[in-house]
């Protein structure tokens, strides 16, 4: 449901509500929560989210900004803040605050017998970290495993108003290449770069990292169709995890892909955006020996116009709260069911 809101003009809120022509008991059954989806635009003013049941409000406990994350949010609200749910009749949607304009898509409204929870940001150490390119000064390993990078083309280090240092690329046979990471045995990973486009996505695949090779263990991620992240692992069930977050210009985003043998998740600004329960995966991934912002298949191919920054390898699979952390987000995040 898209829910359009416009709070100029001396309107303050603007909300959709749904009269249940037959009410319902939300006690029944054991019931403890209501679950739904959304999500926002970047161009949003945000204003504060809520619910209403049979007029009891209750607010988002997440960050007012979320309503400008274009990715799937959800929030699950415990039936003890609704007040007296034994005939519910109406459920109200809104978003209040002056000011506040743009559009809110909402989704699979659901009721459980579970407990709403939250993700909270988690300290990230340095254990596990294989490689990591701050890209602000150049090439180099800050992880002090001397696993140096060197830059392909006119790759080069620029400096970024938002994040300093990085690396640029002008998408004509740029790219960084990363030597062969640890000694091949890794049973868990995760990548993560920020990435920021000059140009839009229109169509085949942009290199954000790829192997040099398609053997069984060998990772790749890309911008592909319609301009969202896509990533995926030789061997790995299933196809590639695919992120909702549509990329738009001169926008910095971090993406993080992280594989166990029992999850694989792709995330975008610290939000996990698809998840997949592996039922075959190859014995070991490949780190490095492969090539940031372009894809080696003979010559340098898909290479990707912007900049990258402070890209990590690890030979673990990071948390969510630590990929949050990783991500620059330091509100709490409802867990989906």
């Amino acid at each position: 449901m898209p829910l359009f809101f416009d709070n100029t003009g001396g309107t303050t809120i603007s909300e959709a509500e749904r009269t249940l022509e037959v009410p319902m008991d939300w006690t029944a059954h054991g019931i403890a929560s209501l679950s739904l989806a959304f999500a926002g635009d970047a161009t949003n003013t945000p204003g504060q989210l809520y619910i209403k049941v049979n007029g009891t409000k209750v607010l988002y406990g997440g960050a007012i900004n979320d309503l400008q994350i274009s990715g799937w949010l959800a929030w699950t609200i415990d039936m003890s803040e609704l007040g007296n749910v034994g005939s519910v009749t109406t459920l109200t949607i809104g978003v209040e605050g002056a000011g506040a304009t743009g559009v809110l898509y909402v989704d699979d409204l659901r009721l459980y017998p579970l407990a709403s929870e939250m993700i909270v940001p988690t300290a990230l150490d340095a254990m596990g970290l294989v490689a990591h390119y701050a890209l602000d000064a150049d090439f180099q390993d800050s992880s002090g495993n001397g696993y140096h990078a060197t830059p392909v083309g006119d790759a080069t280090i620029t400096s970024d108003p938002a994040r300093g240092g990085v690396a640029s690329l002008d998408g004509l046979g740029d790219a960084i290449q990363i030597p062969a990471l640890g000694d091949g045995t890794a049973t868990e990973m995760t990548i993560s770069a920020w990435v920021n486009l000059d140009v839009a996505w229109t169509s085949g695949l942009l290199s954000v990292y790829h192997n040099d090779g398609w053997v069984a263990g060998d990772v790749h991620m890309h911008i592909n169709t319609p301009g969202v992240f896509t990533a995926g692992v030789n061997g790995l069930a299933g196809g590639d995890l695919r992120s909702s977050t549509v990329l738009g210009v001169d926008e910095w985003y971090n993406v993080t892909v992280s594989v166990s043998t029992s999850q694989a998740s792709i995330y975008v600004n610290g939000v996990q955006e698809s998840l997949r329960i592996p039922t075959a995966a190859p014995e070991s991934f490949n780190f490095g020996a492969g090539h940031v912002g372009a894809w080696l298949s003979g010559s340098l191919q898909r290479n990707l116009t912007g900049q990258i920054d402070d890209v990590r390898f690890y030979d673990r699979a990071l948390s969510y709260g630590e990929v949050m952390t990783l991500a620059g987000r330091t509100t709490p995040l409802y867990k989906e069911f």
